[in-house]
Parts: C-alpha cells; sequence; structure tokens
C-alpha cells in the first residue's frame, strides 16, 4: 500500500487497461480497487470518531457508525460522556473495509471511471459526498452488465436508480449526472457519431437543456429506412432552430408512424411514400 496526503490504495493489477485520456487522467491514488478514506477527507470523511483509540471516520455525534450504535443500545447516554469512556471496537473480519470504497467488482474501465470521478469530486471541494452514494453507483455499475457509464443514456440510468427502491435516490442521480458530464468531457464529442447513433441525448449533442425530455430514441422506428430519414430530418429541424423538446414530440409522432406501417408490406410501403421520405432528406 502506499500513503497520500488523504488516501491509502491498494495497487490495481489492472490498472493499466481502459481508454488511454481516462487512464492518463486518473492520478494513482483513485486507480486502485479498493480505496480507503481518510477520515479527515473534506469530500468524503466526516472527521474522526470522538472514542479515543478508534481512527473511523464520524458518522453522527461525533462517533462512528458502530460507536453510534452501541450509544444506542445503551440507551443515548449523555454523548460526551460516552465518548469519554467508550472502549474501540473490536476488529473483525470485513472491518478493513470500513471507510472504503471497494470497486473490485467493476471492469477496468468503469473502475476507471469511478475513479475518475471520484478524484474530480475531490478535487473540486464543492459537494460532500457520503460514501454510502458512491457504493450505490458501484452497485448499480456491477450490476448493469455495462462496461462503462456512457453505455447508456442519462435517463435510463435515472430509472435503474429510482428501481432499486432506495429511499432518496436524489444523491445519486445527482453523481451520476456529474459522472456523465465529466466523462463527455474528458472523451471529447465527435458530432458526426452522435448523430449516428440510434438514441440522441442533448448533453453529448452539446445541446443545454433545462427540463426533460433530454433524450430522443429513434431505436423504435423499425423500419430502417424511415428511421434514416427521420434522423435526417430531425438534424434539419435542431438546425433550422427548433428546439430539442420540440424535435423530440416530431420524432414520437413518426414512431407512430413507424408502427402504422408495421402491419403492412414494407416494400409496397416503402414505395408508396416515396414522396414524403424525400421531404425528410
Amino acid at each position: 500500500m502506499t500513503r497520500t496526503a488523504a488516501w491509502v490504495v491498494d495497487p490495481d493489477p489492472d490498472a493499466a487497461a481502459g481508454d488511454g485520456a481516462l487512464r492518463a487522467a486518473v492520478r494513482p491514488e483513485f486507480t486502485g480497487p479498493i480505496i480507503r478514506v481518510d477520515p479527515d477527507d473534506p469530500v468524503f470523511g466526516r472527521g474522526r470518531c470522538g472514542v479515543a483509540g478508534c481512527a473511523r471516520t464520524s458518522w453522527a455525534l461525533q462517533l462512528c457508525a458502530a460507536h453510534h450504535g452501541r450509544w444506542r443500545q445503551h440507551g443515548q447516554p449523555d454523548v460526551d460522556r460516552f465518548r469519554a469512556t467508550a472502549g474501540p471496537i473490536r476488529t473483525r473480519a470485513g472491518s478493513e473495509m470500513v471507510d472504503a470504497f471497494d470497486l473490485s467488482a467493476l471492469g477496468a474501465r468503469a473502475r476507471l471511471e469511478v475513479g475518475y470521478v471520484l478524484q474530480c469530486r475531490h478535487d473540486d471541494r464543492a459537494v460532500r459526498v457520503p460514501p454510502s452514494v458512491v457504493g450505490h453507483l458501484v452497485r448499480l455499475l456491477a450490476t448493469s452488465g455495462d462496461a462503462s457509464l456512457l453505455d447508456r443514456p442519462l435517463e435510463d440510468w435515472f430509472t435503474a436508480i429510482r428501481a432499486t427502491g432506495a429511499k432518496d435516490p436524489s444523491r445519486t442521480i445527482a453523481l451520476v449526472r456529474y459522472a456523465h458530464r465529466r466523462l463527455i468531457d474528458l472523451a471529447g464529442i465527435d458530432i458526426e457519431t452522435e448523430y449516428a447513433r440510434d438514441i440522441w441525448v442533448a448533453a453529448r449533442l452539446g445541446i443545454t437543456v433545462s427540463r426533460s425530455p433530454h433524450q430522443t430514441r429513434f431505436d423504435h422506428i423499425t423500419q430502417p429506412w424511415l428511421r434514416t430519414a427521420v434522423k435526417r430530418w430531425a438534424r434539419l429541424r435542431l438546425g433550422s432552430g427548433k428546439t430539442f423538446g420540440t424535435v423530440h414530440v416530431d420524432v414520437r409522432a413518426l414512431l407512430w408512424f413507424s408502427r402504422f406501417l408495421a402491419g403492412r408490406d414494407h416494400d409496397t410501403a416503402e414505395r408508396a411514400i416515396t414522396g414524403g421520405v424525400e421531404f425528410f432528406v
């Protein structure tokens, strides 16, 4: 292990894997599969537990989670007296993971992404991020089967977060939104590639939207020739000054047209509306 100003890092044997730009951007202390947080870290720590001999991060009332639980079990006595008289927590199997981010369940790319996001939040020093929120993000990525946070549009991630039944998903949603933006900024945008996708995400197209929808989908238009025509027409509409929301509504209307055509002979339907397609393209 190596010690930094605020972190203890277990070296990652897969640190050399992953995207070059991302790999170059992540400092060594954020590349490990296990990252242990210093209790005094201003973003991920909450100060040290007030019980003598306890080096864990404070959870509440200047007590770590274990001492806070012990305090409650004893009937919540005077907290100052409890801090002064309580002994340290006995070391048990798994206790070394207290105050640590466990990224070991993630693939090399996702691990670097989460490490980079932790690095960015740490450097910003603007918003405190509870370890439980980072843990939620890690579990979300690990169970999704996706190699990267950029493999899905933001709205899909938000839906997955809400589906977990978390009491307050807002902090995880905010962290995912922040992570998505940071990773996009790092990767850079190839606008032609983005317009070629079947899901357009406003942020990736450089379009700022203040409210939903933040994306529009073409993948539900089942006729490839119609999907291509609608995408070209939608891009023309955006270029003419129409808002992202307006174009989204237009695309939804043509999705219903696609469904109407689905029950008919495809070749006949395409030939019959060739003139209409020329309007789109």
